[in-house]
């Protein structure tokens, strides 16, 4: 029972930096050392960021994941938590809150990409043909080309986010895309004659 943590050891652990602290801001503290004595923290407060999460969004599984992702956040960023005065629950609702914006704002964009793509689909009304050409004129590009075009395109990625992906800089997304648009409009012409 390692893993285990006391209410004795962590009073055990108390100093007198720490003295004055409630039960979790002291259990913050001890699991920089002993991440062990994150769990009755995850325990205590992962009900009510998931309810958050859940009025917040409104999909159960959505909230659940984010909670998920809410702690494990939070015991990766546990060295840098400092007790301010403000409840510990304070510091998780700050992660949830972000990582709810953060979901909001891509399901946005991933909505405004669809309705791009439907209206797209009434006005061509070749679409199945055209889709599947473009999908071998895409097999036919180098891996690079087929990467920055699917990411920034398809994935709705800025030029940045691609870097930070593809461990490369803006400059070398920003040439590899033009490239491979010319190299797709290639293989697009080519296939029409």
């Amino acid at each position: 029972m390692a893993m285990a943590v006391s209410l004795a050891a962590i009073e055990g652990a108390r100093s007198e930096q720490d003295a004055g602290l409630d039960s979790d801001a002291r259990l913050a503290l001890l699991a920089r050392r002993d991440p062990g004595a994150f769990s009755p923290l995850y325990r205590r407060h992962y009900p009510m960021i998931v309810g958050y999460l859940y009025r917040r969004l409104g999909d159960a599984h959505v909230a659940e994941d984010l909670a998920a992702d809410t702690f494990i956040a939070a015991l990766n960023a546990i060295g840098r938590y400092r007790p301010t005065g403000a409840p510990f629950r304070a510091w998780l609702l700050r992660i949830a809150t972000n990582l709810a914006n953060n979901h909001v704002r891509q399901a946005a964009r991933r909505r405004s990409r669809l309705s791009c793509i439907e209206q797209w689909k009434r006005d061509r009304p070749a679409a199945d043909d055209e889709a599947e050409a473009a999908r071998a004129a895409l097999a036919a590009l180098t891996p690079d080309h087929q990467a920055v075009l699917c990411l920034h395109h398809v994935e709705g990625l800025r030029v940045e986010e691609i870097a930070v992906i593809l461990g490369c800089r803006v400059g070398t997304v920003k040439s590899r895309l033009s490239r491979a648009r010319e190299a797709m409009r290639i293989q697009l012409e080519g296939e029409r004659s």
